[in-house]
């Protein structure tokens, strides 16, 4: 992955910052995606940025280990393209010997092994805290709150108190892993969303001119709740002109099509690269985001950022309820009836929803990528030895 040849060239005050990240090459992964989002902006910045990771290997940028499954979750992982890397010393020492940041995206194996190496060699080190221990636990139907507990120890443990600095992309994020027991120090930086995302005008097709069109952008899987949406929409008075669209890929494709199959207008479920989600984000009537669990909801930004009125769930694990303008655009978590209510009250009033887009888009610019990426210029600098506060 050379770095492209239009970027400021490298100057005695850039930084050379390793990106250690278990997986690179799904560009539909949130981490994968936000993480490269952020190595672009920070090249355009003069920086080296460099990937210790899977997939193709294209030095001298990112070097690629060998990828391995964890057994009993193998088909998961699988079907989710995530991958773990087995962390190689002879690949990774060169690349941590000569960089002045070490940051941590997974929070595995890899991760761990790149923090002791770095702490050897006396380089600072970040973690950004990307995946929530419910995301991994409840892939594997596993519910319980001694094993959440228990989980979010054994990441404190081993990557997050065991690093100079937490990035936690939202206050949410970061009161969540204080109270597990983070004692590392930590700072609240967003994902952020890049320009591209804005309104724009865009032509529905002629099938959907009529309806009213529920956008929803994400992983196909269970914490996602896309089975409350569809639900929801089978209890509305106006089911008939719901047309809902799911983008997105992941182990319950199959399923989702089944229960959408007895909807009056079938979901459209597609997979598309994320630079072709803009057009839906500013055709879209209303954005619903039904996840119990979420650390920042990147899709929810996106939307927002579009000026796409965001509907959100109320779970205490999921970050875009705070996004949201009011209670109108909440409904209970799992609870299909009070989002259907809430889908009625929308599709009710075109004209108050229509008003809200201007609101939502006010709202998104504190979340630009360009803040977030200077936050994080920041950060690297101050545990570089430069004199800028972090913040």
């Amino acid at each position: 992955m050379p770095a492209p040849s239009n970027l400021p060239a490298p100057s005695e005050n850039s930084l050379k910052i390793a990106m250690v990240m278990d997986a690179y090459d799904d560009s539909r992964n949130g981490v994968v995606i936000s993480t490269r989002r952020f190595a672009h902006f920070l090249r355009e910045r003069g920086h080296e940025v460099y990937f210790l990771t899977t997939g193709k290997s294209e030095p001298p940028y990112k070097i690629s280990l060998p990828p391995f499954y964890v057994p009993f979750v193998r088909k998961t992982m699988q079907r989710l393209k995530t991958p773990m890397a087995w962390p190689v010393a002879e690949q990774m020492l060169p690349v941590l010997e000569t960089v002045d940041i070490v940051h941590v995206h997974f929070p595995f194996w890899l991760g761990r092994t790149a923090i002791n190496y770095a702490r050897r060699l006396g380089k600072p080190t970040v973690a950004t805290f990307h995946i929530q221990a419910e995301n991994m636990l409840f892939n594997a139907h596993i519910h319980a709150q001694w094993a959440i507990s228990l989980f979010y120890r054994i990441l404190l443990n081993k990557i997050y108190n065991a690093v100079d600095l937490v990035v936690c992309p939202t206050p949410f994020s970061q009161q969540e892993l204080l109270h597990y027991g983070l004692t590392s120090p930590s700072v609240v930086i967003s994902n952020g969303t890049p320009p591209e995302y804005r309104p724009m005008e865009v032509d529905r097709p002629d099938k959907w001119r009529d309806h009213f069109l529920l956008l929803t952008v994400g992983r196909l899987a269970e914490e996602k709740m896309h089975r409350t949406i569809i639900e929801a929409i089978a209890r509305s008075r106006y089911a008939a002109r719901i047309q809902l669209v799911i983008l997105g890929e992941g182990p319950l494709r199959e399923t989702l099509e089944e229960a959408g199959a007895a909807l009056p207008n079938p979901p459209l479920i597609e997979v598309l690269p994320p630079e072709a989600l803009i057009p839906y984000y500013n055709m879209a009537d209303l954005y619903v985001h039904a996840a119990e669990i979420e650390i920042e909801g990147m899709s929810a930004l996106e939307a927002i950022s579009c000026g796409l009125p965001l509907l959100a769930s109320d779970s205490p694990r999921s970050n875009p309820r705070f996004l949201t303008l009011d209670e109108r655009f909440r409904f209970a978590n799992g609870d299909a009836a009070h989002l259907s209510e809430r889908l009625d009250y929308w599709i009710e009033r075109p004209e108050a929803l229509r008003a809200q887009r201007q609101k939502y888009l006010r709202l998104s610019r504190q979340y630009s990528i360009d803040r977030s990426v200077e936050q994080l210029e920041r950060a690297y600098r101050q545990l570089a030895g430069a004199a800028a506060p972090v913040g």
